[in-house]
């Protein structure tokens, strides 16, 4: 009897010898994944330490530490996309509203370019409110630019946005993406009807400027408070 059970409990032992061999390579392996963490030349990286929680930023291309840590990555560099076209950005229409002073409103289709900053200072603040790429683009971008368009619509009647104040509506859209939104009033005023040539009161909106003649911000622009 003895024997015949030897072999037996020899085998055993060499199965699980086997599997423990195989376990801790495939331990093995996951770990190495965990301990080192490539970057690429186009994304910045922040590694949470899985201690501490301290927060380590990295700028530059290579081979980092993760060192078991959380890493999260963010483009440099992005292109966000408001448009009613299906090839630019989502399929679905992305365009956002804007209504005139004279109650005509449009749809506005368009892009921006947005860079984070490198300092640690912004990047720790942005990590810290938004977490991830997609709720800075989603959060903050887009909604920068739907207060800045919704801001500039009061600024021209729709006709005017069509033509003499074209590059009116581009430009106070772009600078209080970047600065913040202008600081207004509003006042009424006669003009005559577009269809009718009748005289009518409206309300308008004028930009409000300081002594020197520059205009007033109501508020500065998260996107530079942020440093975007």
């Amino acid at each position: 009897m003895r024997n015949e059970e030897y072999p037996s409990s020899v085998s055993v032992a060499t199965v699980m010898k086997v599997v423990i061999a195989v376990v801790a390579v495939i331990v093995a392996v996951v770990a190495s994944f965990m301990v080192f963490e490539n970057l690429s030349a186009k994304e910045i990286m922040v590694v949470q330490s899985p201690i501490s929680g301290k927060l380590t930023w990295h700028t530059s291309p290579g081979v980092k530490l993760q060192g078991f840590g959380t890493v999260t990555k963010y483009p440099k560099r992005e292109q966000f996309w408001f448009s009613a076209k299906g090839d630019q950005g989502s399929k679905e229409n992305e365009s956002i509203r804007c209504r005139f002073n004279d109650n005509g409103h449009a749809y506005i289709s368009g892009s921006i370019s947005w860079e984070m900053p490198l300092d640690e200072l912004h990047l720790i603040a942005i990590h810290t409110k938004y977490n991830n790429s997609h709720a800075v683009e989603q959060q903050l971008v887009r909604t920068v630019i739907e207060k800045s368009v919704y801001m500039t619509g009061p600024l021209m009647s729709s006709k005017e946005s069509a033509a003499e104040k074209r590059t009116d509506l581009l430009r106070f859209i772009e600078e209080q993406v970047q600065r913040g939104v202008y600081l207004t009033e509003t006042i009424q005023e006669k003009q005559p009807d577009a269809m009718t040539g009748q005289m009518k009161t409206v309300s308008v909106v004028r930009l409000r400027n300081d002594t020197a003649g520059q205009i007033l911000r109501a508020e500065s622009s998260p996107l530079e408070v942020y440093g975007i």
